[in-house]
């Protein structure tokens, strides 16, 4: 991405001899900074760099380009054990403290606002946007070396690359690095955390302001863990930081999605939607969540504006992301969904995707236990009322019927507008159906043992612990947790008892464990 960029932005030399030579240039360092293996990857990530020489910004494309050059079973060779796994993601926690504390340190001091590091690779599209909503100040090398941040955002930038590559990679087990980043690590003269919590971290204030690139796929890290090991991602989330990080990166996706007028920022925020929804699905599961009632609206504001900038343009802002790539912007071009959604649906309307799939999180939440249609809504009453403006039912509303205008056209979304019909008339929202956008996708994943190192799912048990190999329903755990956690076999429920205690208040009694 970067090269083919740099030689469209480059002049090309008139003389054939010299344009030829150009291109060979480029064609030769291409090849030279590429990889030789994927372990050859780890190690220059490991290695000291300098973010601003040319071979470094080269390093982000072979980074997300993981599955186009390297082989599946090298991946499964580094991270398919638990131990490779587990020194991946104890190196992504240090590096990730690092940046936050120098972020925290940055921000204090040295700026206000948003900073754009000297490499292209760890920014977003507001770096070279000249419609952004937000201050911004460019740092040279010198300032960005100063704070020790030019080099530690770019090397946890790649690490969060290639993570989010091999997380999305149907050809390779990425179990054991998904346990990996959800379960405890310890460090040495520290207790033990999980990575998960220290990508949080990378989503506060501080670090979201320097380095957002990182933060974004931060997200998309914390969507991929609670699609794959749901259990123990919820597990390991602390409840009040989880909703904190949640909030504010909401609240910067809102300024992205809410700019009309940059097509670059906006498609890049519609982007960061999709990838963050099976984050905000997973969170009504969690035990605590319900304290926190105030990410209703944060998540309900999106719905009717996503729906009013694809009706107000006669889809044209619903282009197919084929098209979001063709802008010759290259932070746009790097911003893909990287969750397992139905691609060839999000390929081709992602706007209105993230409508419906925001409808369905706000059902999911009234099925959790959550009044979200009475919900009050600042400066608009409710929740009802806010996204009673965009469905049939009022006859004297500026935008009626815009909802099923956008949602109608395809038949997956349609379940979208009964869903915002119940919720504008103050009824509970109805079931939502087994092949939904999202219920559809995460089941398939959440039906899994807790215990980590065990494969076993609602429709297979392949343990030898387990009293016969019989197909047959998971147990769900008779704690608090309301199950968050399943297991197969009454053994998996005790191993993981010790991680499991800290976010299950109420032990079950004998005769609740025999049942």
């Amino acid at each position: 991405f970067f090269f083919s960029t740099a030689r469209r932005r480059m002049p090309r030399p008139s003389d054939p001899a010299r344009a030829a030579a150009t291109d060979m240039m480029w064609d030769a360092l291409a090849e030279t900074t590429k990889p030789r293996s994927f372990r050859d990857l780890l190690e220059r990530i490991g290695r000291e760099g300098n973010p601003v020489d040319v071979t470094e910004h080269m390093a982000h494309t072979h980074c997300e380009g993981l599955r186009s050059w390297a082989r599946p079973e090298e991946v499964e060779a580094a991270w398919g054990e638990a131990d490779g796994a587990r020194a991946w993601a104890t190196e992504l926690v240090r590096t990730a403290v690092a940046v936050v504390e120098a972020a925290s340190r940055a921000t204090v001091f040295r700026f206000g606002g948003k900073v754009v590091l000297p490499c292209s690779g760890c920014c977003t599209p507001y770096a070279t946007c000249s419609h952004g909503t937000v201050a911004v100040t460019r740092w040279t090398t010198n300032q960005a070396a100063e704070t020790g941040l030019g080099e530690g955002v770019h090397r946890l930038t790649r690490m969060l690359e290639v993570t989010t590559a091999a997380l999305s990679w149907d050809a390779v087990s990425t179990d054991a690095l998904a346990e990996a980043i959800a379960g405890e690590l310890r460090r040495e003269g520290d207790d033990p955390r999980s990575a998960l919590v220290a990508l949080l971290d990378v989503v506060g204030d501080a670090a979201m302001a320097v380095c957002p690139r990182a933060s974004h796929l931060a997200i998309v890290v914390l969507s991929q863990c609670a699609t794959r090991r749901r259990g123990a991602t919820l597990c390991a989330l602390p409840p009040n930081r989880v909703l904190h990080s949640v909030r504010l990166l909401l609240q910067d996706i809102s300024t992205r999605v809410f700019n009309n007028q940059c097509i670059v920022e906006e498609r890049f925020g519609v982007i960061e939607l999709i990838n963050a929804c099976p984050l905000l699905h997973a969170l009504a599961e969690h035990p605590r969540w319900r304290e926190h009632r105030s990410i209703v609206c944060e998540v309900a504001v999106f719905v009717p504006h996503l729906v009013h900038a694809t009706h107000v343009c006669d889809g044209e802002n619903d282009a197919p992301l084929s098209d979001y790539r063709k802008l010759n912007h290259p932070e746009l071009r790097r911003a893909s969904v990287l969750v397992d959604f139905d691609r060839d649906l999000v390929e081709r309307r992602p706007m209105s995707f993230a409508a419906c799939a925001f409808l369905e999180i706000l059902a999911h939440f009234h099925h959790k236990g959550l009044q979200v249609a009475s919900h009050p809504f600042p400066g608009e009453g409710r929740v009802a009322d806010l996204i009673n403006s965009y469905v049939d039912r009022p006859q004297d509303a500026e935008y009626k019927g815009w909802l099923a205008d956008v949602l109608g056209g395809d038949r997956q979304f349609r379940y979208g507008i009964d869903i915002a019909h119940a919720i504008a008339a103050n009824l509970p929202p109805p079931r939502i159906p087994t092949d939904a956008l999202l219920r559809g996708h995460l089941e398939r994943h959440a039906q899994r043992c807790a215990l980590p190192g065990c494969s076993a799912t609602s429709a297979r048990v392949d343990d030898s612990a387990a009293a016969d190999a019989r197909p047959r329903p998971l147990r769900i755990c008779s704690g608090s947790c309301e199950g968050l956690a399943r297991y197969c076999c009454p053994q998996h429920q005790k191993a993981h008892w010790r991680i499991h205690k800290r976010h299950c208040a109420r032990r079950a009694s004998p005769a609740s464990h025999r049942a």
